[in-house]
């Protein structure tokens, strides 16, 4: 945080940050990943203690969408399960290499992160575009959230779709009913695949109907 206050406002060395020094400063794919998680959350805290504030109004300058074109691009890489991650962060080529679920998961979360912040917080680019990237991080984390072979990353994603599941529910957006009936897939295919999934799953989509009364029942009893 003291290092950004430092860089902010420019927009050039935000980004700058994102693709040049917190890299080197962590070379571990997942903690490099974490950490850039944790920034965009304080970069959309501190926009709507502006706006609370009444210091500033629509989306924040802060974060560019070429910023989080890069940041999208990166991520990709080692959210999908046919990319090799080591441990130490340092791909090799090798496709035959073990991945590293740790960084998979932290990509996962992370994409689910920016496309929050592409839907309130970036204040450039093209809207078709944008929406692209939108769809494509949906894609992502429903093939992980029903694919994925392994329970760590089955269980991020699922924990990603619910958290955006909510945030359409609230704001209206066309997509929460693609990731309700994604995730009531992936509550019903869950009994097969791990108990620990499926009382994840339920106690998530009872949590979730809890709260959101206007979610339709009938699809799910169906």
């Amino acid at each position: 945080v003291e290092m950004i206050g430092h860089m902010c406002p420019g927009q050039g060395h935000a980004s700058h940050l994102f693709s040049s020094s917190l890299m080197k400063a962590f070379p571990n794919t997942a903690d490099y990943l974490l950490i850039v998680h944790d920034l965009l959350q304080f970069f959309q805290y501190q926009h709507k203690s502006q706006l609370n504030g009444g210091n500033g109004n629509g989306r924040s300058h802060m974060i560019t969408l070429g910023t989080i074109r890069h940041i999208v691009k990166f991520s990709f890489l080692w959210a999908q399960s046919r990319q090799s991650t080591p441990i130490d962060g340092q791909r090799n080529g090798s496709k035959n290499e073990k991945i590293d679920e740790r960084s998979r998961c932290a990509a996962l979360s992370l994409l689910a992160e920016l496309w929050l912040l592409m839907d309130v917080s970036v204040t450039d680019g093209d809207e078709k575009k944008r929406a692209e990237v939108m769809k494509a991080i949906l894609g992502l984390l429903k093939k992980a959230a029903r694919e994925a072979p392994n329970l760590t990353v089955k269980i991020t994603a699922n924990a990603c779709l619910f958290v955006l599941l909510e945030a359409f529910v609230q704001n209206q957006r066309p997509y929460a009913p693609y990731v309700y009936k994604t995730l009531i897939f992936s509550m019903i295919e869950s009994k097969a695949d791990n108990r620990s999934l499926r009382e994840f799953m339920m106690a998530s989509m009872a949590q979730s109907m809890n709260v959101f009364r206007q979610i339709p029942v009938g699809i799910l009893i169906e």
